[in-house]
């Protein structure tokens, strides 16, 4: 439940009540300041983040990832407001439209956090503006960063997840949030909602992956494959398969690779988050093939999502299974993963190749010996990579 305290209609907080009385207050000579948090900020101090503006709007699945990455650095006290601030005139301004913000919505806790996100879908996202007040909008830190500033250009992907890391790590030390804290800090409630926002399995049926791969990875060369139409949009495209299925073959995954008959799964949610989509795929794959068993060791369904004229929004979602449906790997990559960035998906021909790379990597990984480029196996930080952009 968010951290306000909404004032009585009928009241106002004293320090607001002597704001709207301030030209009187000066003729006698004095005017009430607001009163601030009595503590700085630190790890034991409590925050209510604003809903985070993305290009204009108030978006909170930005404002839980900013919570959740704060709350991973070791932050305890966290909660999110529901009343969008909307600031008036330029950014210098802001900080008394919060002021204003505030005498009209107290909140009960140390500090408020504003953040808003701005770009547009040609530029990405190009100006980060952040403000961090005490409760009674006294101004305790602010940041702006644009393409102008080093630390901005180092961004790779200029998208809402790498700007709420690029906001968490700015602010992290305002509340003295180390790799101390960060080592000693529990999963809160933020990274249950990250949990849940993922769609991932349970732990225990993630877990048996990795035998699974192990598994695969031993006898790679002698397995058969069946690798299905590539869904690619609103259709299937049993061209892509056949180039997905040459490639794994040459690559050593699967002795022989054959194309399976046309299934377009249904399961794309209408949510922003990939790894939901993902997991809601793999399911729908999973439940296929325990109706109708494949033919073959393995079975390989993928799903492109193609950008020609822009790599950096597209992405590849692709899940393996065991003959009866039993999951062998899942993985999605999109501008955010070092593999996607180094392929640049623009034709069916690269998100093949980068599906084979994946693979190859799980199965380097699942050896008694793993790569140190072993790719994730949890799938929690993914969980909150794919925001809607803007």
């Amino acid at each position: 439940m968010p951290a306000y305290a909404f004032v009585r209609r009928t009241q106002l907080p004293r320090w607001c009540v002597s704001s709207l009385f301030f030209v009187g207050a000066a003729i006698v000579g004095h005017a009430q300041s607001p009163l601030p948090s009595s503590r700085p900020p630190s790890p034991e101090s409590s925050l209510v983040i604003l809903p985070v503006r993305l290009a204009g709007k108030p978006a909170t699945r930005v404002s839980e990832v900013v919570a959740f990455l704060l709350e991973k650095k070791g932050l305890k006290n966290i909660d999110l407001a529901a009343q969008p601030f909307e600031p008036t005139g330029a950014m210098e301004s802001w900080s008394q439209s919060l002021r204003d913000y505030l005498c009209a919505h107290p909140v009960t806790s140390d500090f408020v956090l504003y953040a808003a996100f701005d770009g547009t879908r040609e530029t990405g996202l190009n100006d980060l503006h952040a403000i961090l007040a005490d409760r009674a909008g006294g101004i305790v830190w602010s940041s702006r960063r644009t393409p102008a500033d080093a630390t901005f250009r180092r961004v790779d992907a200029r998208e809402p997840m790498t700007m709420a890391v690029l906001l968490a790590e700015e602010l992290a030390p305002q509340f003295g949030l180390d790799e101390s804290t960060a080592k000693a800090a529990h999963p809160g409630k933020f990274a249950q909602v990250m949990e849940q926002r993922s769609g991932l399995p349970p732990a225990d049926e993630r877990s048996a992956l990795l035998l699974r791969q192990r598994n695969l990875a031993l006898k790679r060369a002698r397995v058969t494959v069946e690798v299905y139409p590539v869904r690619i949009g609103a259709a299937v495209d049993s061209e892509s398969a056949s180039l997905l299925a040459r490639k794994l073959c040459a690559a050593d995954i699967g002795e022989t690779c054959s194309i399976a008959q046309p299934l377009m799964l249904k399961a794309s949610p209408p949510d922003p988050n990939e790894q939901r989509a993902l997991w809601d795929l793999a399911r729908e794959f999973r439940s296929y093939l325990r109706k109708y068993p494949s033919a073959a060791d393995y079975a390989v369904y993928a799903h492109y999502n193609l950008d020609p004229r822009d790599w950096e929004r597209g992405a590849v979602h692709f899940v393996v299974c065991a003959s009866r449906g039993d999951w062998v790997i899942v993985d999605f990559q999109n501008s955010h993963h070092p593999d996607y960035r180094n392929i640049r998906p623009a034709t069916k021909e690269d998100c093949a190749e980068l599906v084979v790379l994946r693979i190859h990597s799980y199965l380097a990984a699942a050896l008694p010996e793993p790569s140190s480029s072993a790719p994730p196996t949890d799938g929690t930080a993914a969980s909150m990579v794919s925001l809607s952009r803007p």
